[in-house]
């Protein structure tokens, strides 16, 4: 930079970074607020104000519960060498209807297109 290149407002630019993030925290606390509502629709797609609102499962396979049915010295082709459940040949293996023991609900996802 020359003396003669303008120097931003590093003040300016800052306070104006500040009342950025507070918005947008301000925002997502909303977003937060009003998911919390739509998820009252329950599961399924909903549409309103021009656009579909999803509700959908968020699961998530339990693998500590997963291993001690399924111990990895007995069961190694379900497993990855990390000694971490290998979703893809547990799918493969297991049956849904007894891979759904597993799986612990997490709070439903809420889509908005």
């Amino acid at each position: 930079m020359n003396d003669q290149t303008p120097r931003p407002d590093f003040d300016a630019i800052v306070a104006e970074r500040t009342q950025l993030k507070a918005i947008a925290d301000d925002a997502a606390t909303r977003i937060k607020q009003i998911d919390d509502q739509l998820r009252d629709l329950g599961y399924g797609s909903h549409p309103y104000a021009g656009v579909r609102v999803s509700i959908e499962h968020n699961r998530r396979l339990d693998a500590d519960r997963f291993q001690r049915a399924y111990p990895p010295a007995t069961h190694a082709a379900l497993y990855k060498v990390t000694v971490a459940p290998d979703l893809t040949a547990i799918k493969e293996q297991i049956a849904p209807a007894d891979l759904d023991a597993f799986y612990n609900e997490g709070t439903p996802k809420v889509v908005v297109r």
